[in-house]
């Protein structure tokens, strides 16, 4: 494996074995692509495009448990499209449950959504209810910051009223 998140000579180097070769050290591969900012984790994720759905696995284990933004950016815009729609398939599952989750600064939850929706993988019901959802809760959180907002218009007016 690479010596760190620079070593690009280390991943070319496992890459340039290929797969079926390099099938064991997929996991580790998928690993080292938690890294922001990681050439090493950019290189992992292009082959990891060539793959397919023998990497579903250890995309699968890293992508759930794990918090990590970086990761699920990276297999849901270098990975997954590079994907056919029967490879993608194999995540179905995991897709659903991260387009379930609340947002994080990556808009992973939507990106799922959307991959769920181009490859047609699952019940547009389910996809419809799931949005509206999420359209209600950004809703409530676009009032609240509206308030918040107001708060501080307020909140400096009374400063420029009132100088000391």
């Amino acid at each position: 494996m690479p010596r760190d998140s620079k070593d690009l000579d280390g991943a070319q180097r496992i890459i340039a074995l290929g797969h079926p070769v390099i099938g064991p050290a997929l996991d580790d591969i998928v690993h080292c692509m938690r890294v922001a900012d990681s050439i090493v984790a950019d290189a992992f994720a292009d082959f990891v495009g060539t793959v397919g759905a023998a990497a579903a696995p250890a995309i699968a284990k890293e992508l759930l448990p794990n918090e990590n933004l970086w990761i699920r950016d990276r297999v849901l815009l270098k990975i997954l499209p590079k994907w056919s729609t029967e490879d993608v398939m194999q995540l179905r599952d995991t897709l659903m449950t991260i387009a379930s989750l609340q947002p994080d600064p990556y808009d992973n939850d939507i990106r799922c959504i959307q991959i769920l929706t181009d490859r047609r993988l699952v019940d547009t019901s389910w996809l419809q209810d799931l949005i509206e959802s999420k359209t209600r809760w950004w809703q409530r959180r676009c009032l609240l910051i509206t308030k918040a907002k107001e708060g501080i218009l307020r909140a400096e007016q009374f400063v420029d009223d009132n100088p000391t």
